[in-house]
């Protein structure tokens, strides 16, 4: 990140969008449900369970209190379960609209890190709408590199991947600074940094 300069003039800079690029809610709108959603497998699972519990008890190979207890234990679980996969699911769906914003090098570290710091989606997903008023055309990439200043601590960089002139995107990256990234750094536990790399 740089540090913010004073009276450099770069206040004056126009910020014109080259191309249209879709939106964040354009693009998050046409994201299709995974292939694991779960709401239907649990109503299959809920209902194969009452069936063989109610044939067991027509059998009498339960008693009444174990049958409070199964249906305690069951619904337990059974939120359990549900909890677990829609955290799953919301996971899926906010890896694929970044992956539709962002490039990922690395996928597989870049989906790590992310699934372990699930409190960075919404960031990035604000960030990217953030960079494209400052950088409308270029691409931008997430990578995981180790962070210098931490032994062993990773952190993820969104890379600015632009062919603008090194003084005037620097001067971009500064505005972006002062303007939002500043303020809304604060929130990213220090696992995420934005940097200017060039074509």
């Amino acid at each position: 990140m740089i540090s913010p300069r004073s009276n450099t003039g770069i206040e004056n800079i126009q910020l014109v969008p080259e191309e249209r690029i879709p939106s964040v809610e354009e693009i998050s709108t046409s994201i299709e449900p995974s292939s694991f959603t779960i709401v239907p497998n649990l109503g299959s699972v809920n209902r194969r369970f009452i069936e063989n519990f109610f044939d067991r008890l027509l059998d009498r190979e339960i008693r009444y209190d174990e049958v409070l207890s199964s249906i305690e234990r069951f619904k337990k679980l059974f939120e359990l379960i549900e909890k677990v996969f829609v955290g799953l699911e919301y996971l899926h769906r906010e890896l694929t609209l970044l992956n539709r914003i962002y490039t990922f090098r690395k996928p597989s570290e870049v989906s790590d890190f992310l699934s372990d710091n699930v409190y960075l989606v919404p960031l990035l997903v604000e960030a990217y709408g953030k960079i494209r008023e400052y950088f409308p055309s270029a691409k931008l990439i997430l990578e995981v590199v180790a962070d210098p200043e931490a032994d062993k601590e990773k952190e993820l960089v969104i890379f600015i991947c632009t062919n603008l002139p090194p003084d005037e995107a620097l001067d971009r990256l500064e505005l972006l600074d002062r303007n939002w990234w500043l303020d809304a750094s604060l929130d990213s536990g220090e696992k995420l940094c934005i940097h200017v790399e060039f074509e």
